[in-house]
């Protein structure tokens, strides 16, 4: 027979409990706001795996919180240090380090949400040229990736493909580092820099309030192959503000006059101008007017559509807002979904098969039936339970503190 374990023993064992279990409110079905805040701390610090499937329990009395209670909890388990000047960091992108640069305002109150601004460049150019034309966003926080000199992409960055994993990398290492508001992050770029700010803006739309590219290659390049969906449609929620210098050898203004043309087709929110003296540069004379415009933008987080023309190649994540692809063909892939009147998804696609909603209270009302058609025939009805835990692993996933979502409604296409 095992002898009695020792009152110290158990004790210590008692002391080494997540705190949230000690406020546990056994047979409570409100937890208390202390409780709720304990309980979102102690699952988004648990360690492991098997850490956070022990904690998962108390996070079901959480299921039937608002997403905005949530992303409160969230945000307030958020604290950031007191830095000063130029920050030198690198993320991670498979097996290689890609490092960057972080300029903050002076002075930089942590305190503080500041505007952010992804600025990549063009082949050559270290991390301090996407840094340097935008000193005058004194307030905002500006970043700047820079392969290493002897990397195999140099020459050609910013790659797009590798670019699309960059951004994200970089946005997700940044969030615990410095405060930036997540529904004010601007891409820009110059020359080939302007071809990945354009991706980006494109592929990646969901993390984006605008995009600011310069001389460089458009999306309306980018269709592929003749005749398929033009992947402009793509910014239908990104605001683009794009510029090019009549005397630029280095790129066709034809090019950006016919981009042009196809966003105000299309009604795509944007702002182009060309400077009669200017080759190939970045309009520094405009910086002011370009400054104003960001400060007017923001982030639609939640749209009622979303439109993709996209691969796996482009769009590694596989997300665009509340669409998350699981399955294609090979080459484009598309889909037009829209949430309707009466808790209808409605989605068109192409070259799809199976694809997960990633729903909230903010799009549909989860008490109620939701109907989904795909291509014209019902894919689901039904009712949905909101989880508190999958606003969590959300938010480690994909590093956002506010595209969160408490439902994964998988759908296979008919």
């Amino acid at each position: 027979m095992r002898p009695p374990r020792p009152l110290s023993a158990l004790l210590a064992f008692l002391a080494c409990l997540p705190v949230s279990l000690a406020l546990a409110d056994e047979g409570s079905a409100a937890p208390s706001p202390e409780t709720r805040a304990q309980r979102v701390r102690d699952y988004l610090a648990a360690p492991s795996k098997e850490a956070r499937e022990a904690l998962a329990p108390l996070l079901e009395a959480l299921d039937a919180l608002p997403v905005d209670e949530v992303t409160r909890l969230i945000r307030a388990t958020r604290s950031f240090e007191k830095l000063d000047g130029t920050i030198r960091r690198e993320v991670a992108i498979g097996k290689e380090k890609v490092p960057y640069l972080v300029r903050l305002p002076q002075p930089y109150d942590p305190s503080r949400a500041y505007p952010l601004l992804y600025s990549v460049w063009g082949p050559g150019v270290q991390a301090q040229g996407g840094i340097g034309i935008w000193a005058p966003a004194k307030e905002w926080i500006v970043v700047s990736p820079s392969l290493p000199a002897d990397h195999r992409e140099r020459a050609g960055y910013a790659s797009e493909a590798t670019g699309n994993r960059v951004f994200p990398a970089v946005l997700g290492d940044l969030l615990s580092i410095v405060h930036f508001d997540a529904d004010r992050v601007f891409v820009s770029g110059f020359s080939h820099g302007a071809s990945m700010a354009w991706f980006t803006a494109g592929f990646l739309p969901d993390r984006l309030a605008g995009a600011v590219p310069a001389a460089g290659t458009t999306l309306l390049q980018a269709t592929s192959p003749p005749g398929s969906p033009s992947v402009m449609e793509n910014l239908l929620h990104v605001p683009v503000y794009f510029t090019v210098g009549l005397k630029d050898e280095a790129w066709m203004v034809e090019q950006s006059r016919a981009t042009e043309k196809e966003m105000t087709r299309l009604k795509l929110s944007h702002v182009y101008r060309e400077f009669p003296e200017m080759g190939h540069d970045f309009p520094r004379e405009e910086m002011p007017r370009i400054l104003e415009w960001m400060s007017q933008q923001r982030r639609d987080p939640w749209p009622k559509r979303v439109r993709q023309a996209t691969s796996a190649l482009v769009n590694s994540l596989g997300r665009a807002f509340w669409i998350q692809l699981v399955n294609g063909d090979p080459g484009l892939l598309l889909y037009d979904a829209r949430i309707v009147e009466g808790n209808r998804i409605e989605i068109e696609t192409q070259g799809v098969r199976a694809l997960d909603l990633l729903l909230s209270d903010r799009l549909v009302d989860c008490s109620k039936e939701i109907v989904v058609a795909v291509n014209g025939t019902e894919a689901f009805r039904g009712t949905v339970r909101p989880s508190c835990r999958l606003l969590l692993d959300g938010y480690r996933k994909y590093q956002d503190p506010v595209l969160l979502y408490s439902v994964v409604l998988p759908i296979k296409v008919p």
